[in-house]
């Protein structure tokens, strides 16, 4: 745990060290002469400087929208979550050895009932493909909605990713993987089982798309989700309850990036009402890009 505390602070550090640079030479350009406008090396400051200033606006929007993104965790959503998916949980391990029986043979301690090979490199890489093709709409998209959801989804997945390697850190019986052939000859599991990191990510990606676009996105990634969960159980890698507890973590942060996208997207478009100069009621909405 303690490296990726490491990482983060050498990060943040970084971002705010760039900040304050790109502030401190901005304002360092800014007093130049006026009367010197026409000078092409004046000219060419200028430039810089409004591009320092796009950066450092750039780097602080991102620094703003990840520290909302967590703080939007601190809602009745995920509470909602939590409550509702907890008791799933626990069913789930219940049973979690009963249905680990269908895909493990104990008596000659070999994977039986497995899919092909190939079935869970494709579900575990092709995670990629929706990541790669919705994340770059942030900057190729023109509908400022799907901007936005490709900016949280590029912003959010380091931190999905980032909390469950923190919560695989916890040795307990929860995050014991289940029995495989590969490792049941020291007679111990391997930990980093609770919660499933691929599940986590894929929910998160699901519910997001979801909520934002309805069934045209939420079908097929629902269907990849399914799918993903069906493989990593059949071939030993996870329990259902893993599984389920990775789906959980994916949608709270879906719903603080819901939430956020909702509160940029208010704040772009603004609706006044009042009288206009002849006296007259009126209404005016104003949008910006």
């Amino acid at each position: 745990m303690g490296r990726y505390i490491r990482a983060f602070l050498i990060v943040f550090s970084f971002t705010i060290s760039a900040v304050i640079t790109c502030d401190a030479t901005a304002k360092k350009i800014t007093n130049i002469d006026k009367s010197c406008v026409n000078d092409k090396k004046t000219l060419k400051q200028l430039k810089c400087r409004n591009d320092l200033i796009k950066v450092r606006d750039g780097i602080s929007d991102i620094i703003a929208d990840v520290f909302r993104l967590n703080l939007n965790l601190l809602s009745w959503d995920t509470f909602k979550v939590i409550s509702t998916v907890f008791p799933l949980y626990i069913g789930m391990r219940m049973v979690d050895d009963r249905i680990q029986n269908n895909f493990f043979c104990y008596t000659h301690k070999k994977n039986v009932n497995q899919l092909p090979s190939w079935c869970h490199e494709f579900v575990r890489f092709g995670l990629g493909v929706p990541i790669v093709l919705l994340g770059s709409q942030a900057f190729l998209s023109r509908d400022l909605e799907f901007r936005l959801a490709g900016r949280m989804l590029l912003l959010g997945l380091p931190f999905v990713i980032f909390g469950k390697d923190i919560i695989k850190k916890i040795e307990a019986d929860c995050c014991l993987r289940p029995w495989h052939e590969n490792f049941c000859h020291s007679k111990k599991r391997a930990l980093g089982g609770f919660p499933s990191g691929h599940m986590a990510q894929a929910f998160y990606i699901t519910m997001l798309y979801g909520m934002r676009f309805g069934p045209k996105f939420a079908v097929p990634l629902g269907i990849y989700s399914a799918t993903l969960a069906a493989v990593f159980l059949s071939c030993n890698r996870h329990y259902v309850s893993q599984l389920v507890a990775g789906a959980a973590l994916g949608t709270i942060y879906a719903f603080a990036a819901n939430r956020l996208i909702d509160a940029k997207l208010s704040e772009n478009y603004q609706l006044q009402c009042g009288i206009d100069s002849r006296g007259c009621p009126g209404a005016k909405i104003s949008c910006s890009f």
